[in-house]
């Protein structure tokens, strides 16, 4: 189980290192990495029975650019590759997707599969911290009893925890939501899943960042710390 912080110590790099320019992504992570890669959450798909849903399915960004003849890319948003801002909540694609991709949390399927490919990289240990943003108001009292860190614009929480508890949810059901930030001791990669994103960015060496695009479960592209955030910022779909 996650574990609270004695000291906000082991933060510290992120502390001093997070400085880049607020609705970049170096507004997330530090500049010190070789590579940068976006894992794209999923949309959903199901079919209904009545009420009750069957076959549910993650939907690729590739299939529903392709679908809506928009361009996919790795600055694209969700509004991009829809065509409209009301896909963000409001209204759905029946015939491609019923759900968005989840924001400001991995779904299960992908952080099972980058916990799996993260344990087994070389830089890592028996032991993650991990960061958990603290406006949740759900978040469980051992949490709040431990140390506290700020990066830009983000308040967290430090916990500690073996590999397998960056799939404990800190608060839920009904949601399910994971530590927004995940690291070794050793400082060689970061997982960081903003509150507000639709994707999880992980910095890391020019290898993990292979084993990232290679990985036929994980949506994933390489990125730049200049690229944008902002759900308007999509460079190549108009709206």
């Amino acid at each position: 189980m996650l574990l609270p912080s004695s000291s906000a110590e082991p933060a510290r790099w992120l502390i001093e290192e997070v400085r880049g320019p607020r609705g970049r992504v170096s507004h997330l992570l530090p500049a010190r990495f070789e590579a940068y890669v976006a894992v794209f959450h999923p949309a959903w798909q199901w079919t209904l029975s009545g009420t009750k849903r069957h076959d549910e399915r993650p939907v690729s960004w590739a299939t529903v650019a392709a679908a809506n003849q928009r361009r996919y890319s790795a600055q694209m948003q969700w509004p991009g590759v829809t065509g409209s801002f009301r896909y963000l909540d409001q209204e759905s694609q029946p015939e491609t997707w019923k759900a968005p991709p989840e924001r400001g949390t991995m779904p299960a399927e992908v952080s099972a599969e980058l916990m799996a490919l993260l344990s087994s990289t070389e830089a890592s240990s028996e032991q993650w911290w991990f960061g958990v943003w603290q406006g949740y108001r759900e978040v469980a009292p051992p949490f709040v009893s431990g140390s506290g860190f700020r990066l830009p614009d983000r308040d967290y929480w430090l916990m500690h925890g073996e590999p397998h508890d960056s799939l404990e949810p800190v608060f839920g059901p009904p949601d399910r939501q994971l530590a927004n930030l995940w690291w070794p001791p050793s400082q060689d990669w970061l997982v960081v899943t903003d509150i507000d994103l639709d994707r999880t960015y992980i910095a890391g060496s020019c290898s993990l960042a292979d084993e990232l695009l290679s990985h036929p479960l994980l949506e994933s592209l390489p990125v730049s710390l200049e690229d944008p955030l902002a759900w308007n910022s999509d460079p190549y779909n108009c709206l």
